[in-house]
């Protein structure tokens, strides 16, 4: 089946990206790389009026050391958490579950931390207890 008619946008900023969310109310989404979305336009289960792909914002990846806290992109790959040292040295339990063979190319941080999609397999986001133990907090912009 084809989509609906949509608007696409790729903000060159963070800022442009929570704007343009923003202007648009419910009838925008959030696209970066489109394996769960892209299925559901297709079948017209979803129908946003606007996309907003934040999938090349520089911003939204790697991991930050801010003293007392890490802060870890959206758009960080399970590799990257995997070989990290900043990770490494400070939330080695996150690493080693980032490392595990079935998800270490796999969707980027932000598919586990915020979806609860049924898939095969072990991930971060149906894994509990990395994120108890490891003491994480999720913030949301």
């Amino acid at each position: 089946m084809i989509p609906a008619k949509f608007g696409y946008v790729r903000p060159a900023s963070l800022a442009d990206a929570v704007a343009a969310l923003a202007g648009n109310g419910d009838d925008a989404k959030v696209i970066a790389g489109g394996q769960s979305l892209v299925p559901l336009l297709r079948l017209r289960l979803a129908n946003p009026g606007l996309l907003v792909d934040i999938g090349k914002l520089s911003e939204l990846r790697g991991v930050v050391d801010e003293g007392a806290t890490l802060r870890i992109g959206a758009l960080t790959s399970h590799h990257e958490l995997a070989h990290d040292p900043v990770i490494a040295a400070n939330c080695g339990l996150i690493a080693e579950a980032a490392a595990t063979p079935t998800i270490a190319h796999a969707w980027a941080v932000r598919w586990n931390f915020s979806y609860r999609y049924p898939q095969p397999g072990p991930s971060l986001g149906t894994r509990i207890p990395v994120r108890i133990s490891s003491a994480a907090s999720v913030v949301v912009r």
